[in-house]
């Protein structure tokens, strides 16, 4: 059951920002809301649908407050970069030698602007033809951590 605090009336539609992986796997279960992390996509899209007269915004539920999702660290032999890591990290900070190839993509996304705002999760869910995480990331034999209510 959401509670009164986790959902925000806006212009744009319901709106959540949780601050735990397990409130957003709730709400994502009980409301099927867009999901939100940089924006660089949802929101030209949806300006753009406004423009043409299109159906209100979806329901969003940003991610962006959910600390677990973000950054890059080392744990055990393994790096994990959280799927709200935004471009400009790691273009400035590679943590490993091995990262060179994901930091020059990094640097290739967008603008600085996008760079800074975008993340990796993002260019992965999104399925953007141009995909720039991908390659690196296969050379790096990444894996993808997914979560859902079931585990």
């Amino acid at each position: 059951m959401l509670r009164r605090n986790d959902m925000e009336r806006t212009r744009l539609g319901n709106y959540w920002r949780p601050a735990t992986l397990e409130a957003a796997l709730r709400i994502l279960v009980e409301q099927a809301p867009r999901l939100l992390a940089g924006g660089t996509d949802v929101y030209p899209a949806l300006t753009q649908a406004a423009a043409w007269g299109a159906a209100p915004a979806p329901a969003l539920l940003d991610l962006t407050g959910i600390a677990a999702l973000r950054g890059v660290t080392r744990t055990g032999g393994m790096w994990r970069i959280g799927a709200l890591t935004p471009w400009a990290v790691l273009r400035d900070a590679p943590p490993a030698p091995g990262f060179r190839a994901l930091a020059e993509a990094a640097a290739q996304v967008g603008g600085r602007q996008i760079q800074a705002r975008g993340t990796i999760g993002g260019n992965l869910c999104n399925a953007s033809p141009a995909a720039d995480g991908v390659p690196p990331l296969l050379i790096l034999d990444a894996a993808v951590e997914l979560a859902s209510p079931r585990g």
